[in-house]
């Protein structure tokens, strides 16, 4: 496969986490990412003291309902250990396997 001009790189999550659910967390990281928009827009001061309040409280959502979501996922897989240590790998985001590299691209100056 020929390649021209620069490689450019983009990145991307591994996977969603299960605890953000559609209910409650998405609207409140939408409103705190809308929130930055703007105080980075305007510069105002209490646009960005509007924007720290609103990422503590998402913080403090996400660390609450984490937290539910473990402690609901242990007690469905409590005794059976090998589903508990999958969860924990899910939850830390801990990879079983290692990803295999199926590509390696260099640039033209790499091949001389």
């Amino acid at each position: 496969m020929e390649h021209e001009g620069n490689e450019s790189t983009k990145h991307v999550r591994a996977s969603k986490s299960p605890w953000i659910t559609p209910a409650g967390l998405k609207n409140l990281l939408y409103r705190r990412d809308r929130l930055k928009i703007k105080a980075l827009r305007t510069g105002d001061p209490s646009d960005w003291i509007d924007f720290k309040k609103l990422c503590n409280e998402v913080n403090s959502a996400i660390k609450n309902v984490k937290k539910s979501y473990c402690y609901k996922i242990f007690e469905t897989y409590n005794g059976n250990s090998h589903k508990t240590c999958e969860t924990i790998n899910e939850v830390t985001r801990r990879k079983s396997d290692k990803a295999a590299i199926n590509e390696l691209v260099m640039s033209s100056m790499e091949r001389e």
